[in-house]
Protein backbone atom coordinates (compact mmCIF):
# COMPACT_ATOMS: atom_id res chain seq x y z
CA UNK A 1 0.00 0.00 0.00
CA UNK A 2 1.22 3.48 -0.94
CA UNK A 3 -0.01 6.96 -0.07
CA UNK A 4 0.95 9.75 -2.46
CA UNK A 5 1.02 13.11 -0.64
CA UNK A 6 2.19 16.71 -1.11
CA UNK A 7 1.14 16.95 -4.74
CA UNK A 8 -1.68 18.23 -6.91
CA UNK A 9 -3.82 15.32 -8.08
CA UNK A 10 -5.23 15.61 -11.61
CA UNK A 11 -8.67 13.99 -11.76
CA UNK A 12 -11.37 14.01 -14.46
CA UNK A 13 -13.23 16.64 -12.43
CA UNK A 14 -10.32 19.00 -11.80
CA UNK A 15 -7.27 19.49 -9.60
CA UNK A 16 -6.99 18.51 -5.94
CA UNK A 17 -4.24 20.51 -4.30
CA UNK A 18 -2.40 18.74 -1.48
CA UNK A 19 -4.59 15.72 -2.02
CA UNK A 20 -3.89 12.15 -0.98
CA UNK A 21 -3.95 9.21 -3.40
CA UNK A 22 -3.86 5.75 -1.85
CA UNK A 23 -3.01 2.61 -3.82
CA UNK A 24 -3.16 -1.03 -2.88
CA UNK A 25 -1.15 -3.51 -4.94
CA UNK A 26 -1.84 -2.58 -8.59
CA UNK A 27 -5.02 -0.54 -8.07
CA UNK A 28 -6.03 2.92 -6.89
CA UNK A 29 -7.87 2.52 -3.60
CA UNK A 30 -8.89 6.04 -2.61
CA UNK A 31 -8.48 9.72 -3.43
CA UNK A 32 -8.84 12.25 -0.64
CA UNK A 33 -8.77 16.02 -0.38
CA UNK A 34 -6.25 18.05 1.61
CA UNK A 35 -7.82 16.91 4.89
CA UNK A 36 -7.24 13.26 4.02
CA UNK A 37 -3.82 12.82 5.62
CA UNK A 38 -5.53 11.81 8.85
CA UNK A 39 -7.08 8.84 7.03
CA UNK A 40 -3.83 7.39 5.68
CA UNK A 41 -3.48 3.78 6.90
CA UNK A 42 -0.55 3.24 9.24
CA UNK A 43 0.88 0.48 7.04
CA UNK A 44 0.99 2.69 3.93
CA UNK A 45 4.33 3.60 2.37
CA UNK A 46 4.45 7.38 2.04
CA UNK A 47 5.33 8.71 -1.40
CA UNK A 48 6.19 12.41 -1.19
CA UNK A 49 5.34 14.07 -4.51
CA UNK A 50 7.36 17.10 -3.43
CA UNK A 51 4.94 19.61 -4.94
CA UNK A 52 4.65 17.86 -8.32
CA UNK A 53 1.48 17.01 -10.19
CA UNK A 54 0.13 13.50 -9.66
CA UNK A 55 -1.32 12.47 -13.03
CA UNK A 56 -2.63 9.35 -14.74
CA UNK A 57 -0.22 7.58 -17.06
CA UNK A 58 -0.44 8.54 -20.71
CA UNK A 59 -2.35 6.36 -23.19
CA UNK A 60 -0.98 6.20 -26.75
CA UNK A 61 -3.40 4.53 -29.16
CA UNK A 62 -1.28 5.01 -32.31
CA UNK A 63 2.35 3.95 -32.06
CA UNK A 64 4.41 1.66 -34.30
CA UNK A 65 7.55 1.26 -32.19
CA UNK A 66 10.27 3.02 -30.25
CA UNK A 67 13.92 2.83 -29.35
CA UNK A 68 14.79 2.01 -32.99
CA UNK A 69 12.60 -1.09 -32.95
CA UNK A 70 9.12 -1.77 -34.23
CA UNK A 71 6.86 -3.59 -31.77
CA UNK A 72 6.92 -6.69 -33.95
CA UNK A 73 10.73 -6.66 -33.97
CA UNK A 74 11.37 -6.16 -30.27
CA UNK A 75 8.27 -5.47 -28.16
CA UNK A 76 10.27 -5.07 -24.96
CA UNK A 77 12.61 -2.38 -26.31
CA UNK A 78 9.73 -0.49 -27.93
CA UNK A 79 7.43 -0.55 -24.91
CA UNK A 80 10.15 0.54 -22.47
CA UNK A 81 11.07 3.47 -24.71
CA UNK A 82 7.53 4.76 -24.39
CA UNK A 83 7.12 3.82 -20.74
CA UNK A 84 10.04 6.12 -19.95
CA UNK A 85 8.15 8.84 -21.83
CA UNK A 86 5.12 8.38 -19.58
CA UNK A 87 3.06 5.97 -21.68
CA UNK A 88 1.67 3.38 -19.29
CA UNK A 89 -0.77 2.04 -21.90
CA UNK A 90 0.24 1.75 -25.55
CA UNK A 91 -1.50 0.21 -28.54
CA UNK A 92 1.00 -1.31 -30.94
CA UNK A 93 0.17 -0.14 -34.46
CA UNK A 94 0.61 -2.30 -37.54
CA UNK A 95 0.64 -0.47 -40.86
CA UNK A 96 -0.36 -1.17 -44.44
CA UNK A 97 3.00 -1.97 -46.03
CA UNK A 98 3.17 -5.63 -45.01
CA UNK A 99 1.91 -8.72 -46.82
CA UNK A 100 -0.97 -10.63 -45.30
CA UNK A 101 1.33 -13.35 -44.01
CA UNK A 102 3.70 -10.78 -42.50
CA UNK A 103 0.75 -9.08 -40.80
CA UNK A 104 -0.34 -12.36 -39.21
CA UNK A 105 3.20 -13.12 -38.11
CA UNK A 106 3.69 -9.67 -36.57
CA UNK A 107 0.34 -9.81 -34.79
CA UNK A 108 1.36 -13.11 -33.19
CA UNK A 109 4.57 -11.56 -31.85
CA UNK A 110 2.72 -8.56 -30.42
CA UNK A 111 0.02 -10.73 -28.88
CA UNK A 112 2.60 -12.76 -26.99
CA UNK A 113 4.03 -9.53 -25.56
CA UNK A 114 0.57 -8.19 -24.66
CA UNK A 115 -0.17 -11.28 -22.59
CA UNK A 116 2.86 -10.89 -20.33
CA UNK A 117 2.11 -9.60 -16.82
CA UNK A 118 3.28 -6.12 -15.88
CA UNK A 119 3.43 -4.79 -19.44
CA UNK A 120 2.26 -1.41 -20.69
CA UNK A 121 1.15 -2.95 -23.99
CA UNK A 122 -2.62 -2.49 -24.10
CA UNK A 123 -3.52 -4.06 -27.45
CA UNK A 124 -3.22 -3.57 -31.19
CA UNK A 125 -4.10 -0.79 -33.60
CA UNK A 126 -4.53 -1.89 -37.20
CA UNK A 127 -3.72 1.01 -39.52
CA UNK A 128 -5.09 -0.63 -42.61
CA UNK A 129 -3.93 -2.76 -44.31
CA UNK A 130 -6.50 -1.29 -46.69
CA UNK A 131 -6.07 2.46 -47.18
CA UNK A 132 -6.12 4.91 -50.07
CA UNK A 133 -2.85 4.27 -51.97
CA UNK A 134 -2.36 8.00 -52.57
CA UNK A 135 -2.24 9.05 -48.93
CA UNK A 136 0.52 8.12 -46.51
CA UNK A 137 4.18 7.18 -46.45
CA UNK A 138 4.72 4.28 -48.88
CA UNK A 139 0.94 4.08 -49.30
CA UNK A 140 1.36 2.53 -52.75
CA UNK A 141 2.15 -0.70 -50.90
CA UNK A 142 -1.41 -0.94 -49.59
CA UNK A 143 -3.88 -3.23 -51.33
CA UNK A 144 -7.63 -3.57 -52.05
CA UNK A 145 -9.98 -4.75 -49.32
CA UNK A 146 -10.00 -8.52 -48.98
CA UNK A 147 -12.80 -9.94 -46.85
CA UNK A 148 -11.10 -13.28 -46.30
CA UNK A 149 -7.93 -11.57 -45.09
CA UNK A 150 -9.50 -9.20 -42.59
CA UNK A 151 -11.61 -11.96 -41.09
CA UNK A 152 -8.47 -14.04 -40.60
CA UNK A 153 -6.75 -11.06 -38.98
CA UNK A 154 -9.68 -10.65 -36.60
CA UNK A 155 -9.77 -14.33 -35.63
CA UNK A 156 -6.08 -14.23 -34.73
CA UNK A 157 -6.17 -10.99 -32.76
CA UNK A 158 -9.71 -10.89 -31.37
CA UNK A 159 -9.92 -9.45 -27.90
CA UNK A 160 -6.80 -7.36 -28.48
CA UNK A 161 -7.72 -5.10 -31.43
CA UNK A 162 -8.44 -1.67 -29.92
CA UNK A 163 -8.99 0.32 -33.11
CA UNK A 164 -8.98 -0.34 -36.83
CA UNK A 165 -8.30 2.38 -39.43
CA UNK A 166 -9.94 2.23 -42.85
CA UNK A 167 -10.29 4.53 -45.87
CA UNK A 168 -14.08 4.71 -46.29
CA UNK A 169 -14.07 5.51 -50.02
CA UNK A 170 -12.58 2.13 -50.97
CA UNK A 171 -14.68 -0.52 -52.67
CA UNK A 172 -16.03 -2.87 -50.03
CA UNK A 173 -15.45 -0.41 -47.18
CA UNK A 174 -19.05 -0.38 -45.98
CA UNK A 175 -19.16 -4.14 -45.41
CA UNK A 176 -15.66 -3.97 -43.92
CA UNK A 177 -16.76 -1.26 -41.47
CA UNK A 178 -19.87 -3.21 -40.51
CA UNK A 179 -17.70 -6.21 -39.69
CA UNK A 180 -15.36 -4.15 -37.50
CA UNK A 181 -18.22 -2.52 -35.62
CA UNK A 182 -20.04 -5.84 -35.16
CA UNK A 183 -17.02 -7.08 -33.20
CA UNK A 184 -17.08 -4.14 -30.81
CA UNK A 185 -13.88 -2.64 -32.23
CA UNK A 186 -13.38 1.12 -32.52
CA UNK A 187 -13.67 2.17 -36.16
CA UNK A 188 -11.25 4.90 -37.28
CA UNK A 189 -11.16 6.79 -40.58
CA UNK A 190 -7.86 7.79 -42.12
CA UNK A 191 -5.45 7.78 -45.10
CA UNK A 192 -8.34 9.00 -47.17
CA UNK A 193 -9.71 11.53 -49.62
CA UNK A 194 -13.35 10.64 -49.05
CA UNK A 195 -15.99 13.25 -49.72
CA UNK A 196 -17.74 14.92 -46.78
CA UNK A 197 -20.85 12.88 -47.56
CA UNK A 198 -18.91 9.63 -47.20
CA UNK A 199 -17.24 10.83 -43.99
CA UNK A 200 -20.64 11.76 -42.52
CA UNK A 201 -22.13 8.43 -43.61
CA UNK A 202 -19.41 6.42 -41.89
CA UNK A 203 -19.66 8.51 -38.74
CA UNK A 204 -23.41 7.84 -38.75
CA UNK A 205 -22.53 4.16 -39.17
CA UNK A 206 -20.38 4.26 -36.02
CA UNK A 207 -16.88 5.54 -36.78
CA UNK A 208 -15.64 7.41 -33.70
CA UNK A 209 -11.93 8.16 -34.32
CA UNK A 210 -10.17 10.17 -37.02
CA UNK A 211 -6.63 8.91 -37.65
CA UNK A 212 -4.05 11.75 -37.43
CA UNK A 213 -6.12 14.68 -38.68
CA UNK A 214 -4.32 16.81 -41.33
CA UNK A 215 -1.92 13.95 -42.13
CA UNK A 216 -2.45 11.62 -45.11
CA UNK A 217 -5.76 13.29 -45.99
CA UNK A 218 -6.95 14.92 -49.18
CA UNK A 219 -9.88 16.13 -51.21
CA UNK A 220 -12.23 13.99 -53.28
CA UNK A 221 -12.16 16.72 -55.95
CA UNK A 222 -8.38 16.68 -56.14
CA UNK A 223 -6.90 20.16 -56.26
CA UNK A 224 -9.25 21.42 -58.99
CA UNK A 225 -11.50 23.53 -56.76
CA UNK A 226 -8.64 25.94 -56.06
CA UNK A 227 -8.98 27.30 -59.60
CA UNK A 228 -12.47 28.61 -58.91
CA UNK A 229 -12.39 29.59 -55.24
CA UNK A 230 -8.72 30.17 -54.48
CA UNK A 231 -8.74 27.41 -51.86
CA UNK A 232 -9.17 23.64 -52.01
CA UNK A 233 -12.76 22.87 -50.98
CA UNK A 234 -14.45 19.96 -49.23
CA UNK A 235 -11.37 18.22 -47.87
CA UNK A 236 -11.57 15.40 -45.35
CA UNK A 237 -10.29 17.86 -42.75
CA UNK A 238 -13.13 20.29 -43.51
CA UNK A 239 -15.64 17.48 -43.04
CA UNK A 240 -14.11 16.35 -39.74
CA UNK A 241 -13.95 19.86 -38.29
CA UNK A 242 -17.65 20.32 -39.07
CA UNK A 243 -18.57 17.30 -36.92
CA UNK A 244 -15.75 17.49 -34.38
CA UNK A 245 -18.14 17.02 -31.47
CA UNK A 246 -19.03 13.51 -32.72
CA UNK A 247 -15.58 11.96 -33.10
CA UNK A 248 -12.25 11.74 -31.33
CA UNK A 249 -9.52 13.31 -33.41
CA UNK A 250 -5.90 12.16 -33.30
CA UNK A 251 -3.21 14.82 -33.58
CA UNK A 252 0.56 14.39 -34.12
CA UNK A 253 2.21 17.43 -32.55
CA UNK A 254 5.92 17.57 -33.34
CA UNK A 255 8.30 20.29 -32.20
CA UNK A 256 8.41 22.04 -35.59
CA UNK A 257 4.66 21.68 -36.26
CA UNK A 258 5.37 19.97 -39.57
CA UNK A 259 2.74 17.24 -39.25
CA UNK A 260 0.14 19.82 -38.31
CA UNK A 261 0.98 23.50 -38.87
CA UNK A 262 0.62 25.95 -35.97
CA UNK A 263 -2.59 27.59 -37.22
CA UNK A 264 -4.25 24.19 -37.55
CA UNK A 265 -3.13 23.12 -34.08
CA UNK A 266 -4.80 26.25 -32.72
CA UNK A 267 -7.90 25.59 -34.82
CA UNK A 268 -8.21 22.04 -33.45
CA UNK A 269 -7.76 23.35 -29.90
CA UNK A 270 -10.54 25.92 -30.38
CA UNK A 271 -12.94 24.05 -32.70
CA UNK A 272 -12.66 20.46 -31.52
CA UNK A 273 -11.25 21.23 -28.10
CA UNK A 274 -9.76 19.17 -25.31
CA UNK A 275 -13.00 17.17 -25.01
CA UNK A 276 -12.44 15.36 -28.33
CA UNK A 277 -8.73 15.72 -29.17
CA UNK A 278 -6.29 12.82 -28.74
CA UNK A 279 -2.54 13.29 -28.66
CA UNK A 280 -0.62 10.44 -30.31
CA UNK A 281 3.00 9.78 -31.19
CA UNK A 282 2.66 7.73 -34.40
CA UNK A 283 6.23 6.80 -33.53
CA UNK A 284 8.00 4.84 -36.27
CA UNK A 285 11.55 3.77 -37.01
CA UNK A 286 13.94 5.91 -39.01
CA UNK A 287 14.88 4.76 -42.50
CA UNK A 288 16.53 7.98 -43.58
CA UNK A 289 19.62 9.77 -42.29
CA UNK A 290 18.53 13.36 -41.60
CA UNK A 291 22.06 14.60 -42.25
CA UNK A 292 21.29 13.99 -45.94
CA UNK A 293 19.00 17.02 -45.93
CA UNK A 294 20.52 20.36 -46.99
CA UNK A 295 22.32 22.20 -44.20
CA UNK A 296 19.69 24.96 -44.06
CA UNK A 297 16.76 22.51 -44.06
CA UNK A 298 14.97 22.60 -40.69
CA UNK A 299 14.21 18.89 -41.02
CA UNK A 300 17.92 18.14 -40.70
CA UNK A 301 17.99 18.69 -36.94
CA UNK A 302 14.38 17.95 -36.00
CA UNK A 303 14.60 15.78 -32.85
CA UNK A 304 11.17 14.17 -33.10
CA UNK A 305 10.50 13.69 -36.82
CA UNK A 306 10.91 10.52 -38.81
CA UNK A 307 11.41 10.03 -42.55
CA UNK A 308 11.11 7.09 -44.92
CA UNK A 309 13.81 5.81 -47.23
CA UNK A 310 13.02 8.57 -49.74
CA UNK A 311 13.17 11.39 -47.21
CA UNK A 312 9.39 11.71 -47.00
CA UNK A 313 7.70 12.42 -43.68
CA UNK A 314 6.85 9.12 -42.03
CA UNK A 315 5.49 9.23 -38.49
CA UNK A 316 7.68 10.56 -35.71
CA UNK A 317 10.19 9.86 -32.98
CA UNK A 318 7.87 11.34 -30.37
CA UNK A 319 7.13 10.12 -26.90
CA UNK A 320 3.91 11.24 -25.25
CA UNK A 321 5.97 13.46 -22.94
CA UNK A 322 7.36 15.26 -25.99
CA UNK A 323 3.96 15.48 -27.71
CA UNK A 324 2.39 16.99 -24.60
CA UNK A 325 5.08 19.66 -24.29
CA UNK A 326 4.80 20.49 -27.99
CA UNK A 327 1.02 20.90 -27.78
CA UNK A 328 1.33 23.35 -24.89
CA UNK A 329 3.93 25.27 -26.88
CA UNK A 330 1.58 25.78 -29.84
CA UNK A 331 -1.81 26.08 -28.09
CA UNK A 332 -1.24 27.15 -24.49
CA UNK A 333 -3.35 24.23 -23.23
CA UNK A 334 -3.50 23.76 -19.46
CA UNK A 335 -2.02 20.73 -17.73
CA UNK A 336 -5.52 19.46 -16.93
CA UNK A 337 -6.44 19.70 -20.61
CA UNK A 338 -3.22 17.95 -21.66
CA UNK A 339 -3.95 15.03 -19.35
CA UNK A 340 -7.45 14.79 -20.79
CA UNK A 341 -6.06 14.64 -24.34
CA UNK A 342 -3.16 12.31 -23.52
CA UNK A 343 -4.83 9.95 -21.03
CA UNK A 344 -8.59 10.15 -20.67
CA UNK A 345 -9.71 10.69 -24.27
CA UNK A 346 -7.55 7.97 -25.86
CA UNK A 347 -8.60 5.46 -23.21
CA UNK A 348 -12.26 6.28 -23.81
CA UNK A 349 -11.83 6.16 -27.58
CA UNK A 350 -10.56 2.57 -27.65
CA UNK A 351 -12.67 1.16 -24.84
CA UNK A 352 -10.15 0.79 -22.01
CA UNK A 353 -11.27 3.68 -19.82
CA UNK A 354 -12.74 1.25 -17.30
CA UNK A 355 -9.20 0.44 -16.14
CA UNK A 356 -6.83 3.21 -17.31
CA UNK A 357 -6.86 6.85 -18.42
CA UNK A 358 -7.71 8.58 -15.15
CA UNK A 359 -7.00 8.52 -11.44
CA UNK A 360 -10.09 6.94 -9.92
CA UNK A 361 -10.66 4.20 -7.33
CA UNK A 362 -10.60 0.72 -8.85
CA UNK A 363 -8.41 1.65 -11.82
CA UNK A 364 -4.84 0.54 -12.35
CA UNK A 365 -2.29 2.54 -10.37
CA UNK A 366 -0.61 3.93 -13.49
CA UNK A 367 0.73 7.21 -12.18
CA UNK A 368 3.05 9.98 -13.34
CA UNK A 369 4.71 12.67 -11.26
CA UNK A 370 5.03 15.75 -13.47
CA UNK A 371 6.31 19.27 -13.00
CA UNK A 372 4.63 22.38 -14.40
CA UNK A 373 6.66 22.05 -17.61
CA UNK A 374 5.32 18.50 -18.11
CA UNK A 375 8.71 16.93 -17.44
CA UNK A 376 8.25 13.44 -16.03
CA UNK A 377 9.99 12.82 -12.71
CA UNK A 378 8.61 9.38 -11.86
CA UNK A 379 6.55 6.67 -13.54
CA UNK A 380 4.49 4.07 -11.67
CA UNK A 381 3.12 1.11 -13.63
CA UNK A 382 0.47 -0.87 -11.78
CA UNK A 383 1.69 0.69 -8.55
CA UNK A 384 5.37 -0.13 -9.08
CA UNK A 385 7.98 2.61 -9.48
CA UNK A 386 9.80 2.10 -12.76
CA UNK A 387 13.59 2.34 -12.91
CA UNK A 388 15.17 3.38 -16.20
Amino acid sequence: MKAFINGTIITPDGLIENGVLITHNDKILQILDSKGKAQIPEQAEIVDAEGLYIAPGYVDIHCHGGGEKYFFQDPETARLYHLKGGTTSVCASLGYTYSHQETLEYISIILEACRKPGTNLAGIHLEGPYINPNFGSNAKLSRPINHTEYKEIYELAKGYIRQWTIAPELEGASEYADFILSKGITLALGHTCASPEIIYRFIDKGATVITHLFDAMGCHLGNESVRVTGIIQDTVCDAVLSVGDRVYTEIICDSLAIHVKPANLKMVYRCIGPERTILITDCTISRFDQSNFEKNDIRRSAPDLNFNQNGGLSGSKLTMEMAAKNYVKYTGASIWEIVKMASENPAKAVGIYDRVGSLEPGKLANILLLDSDLAIHRVYLEGILQEF
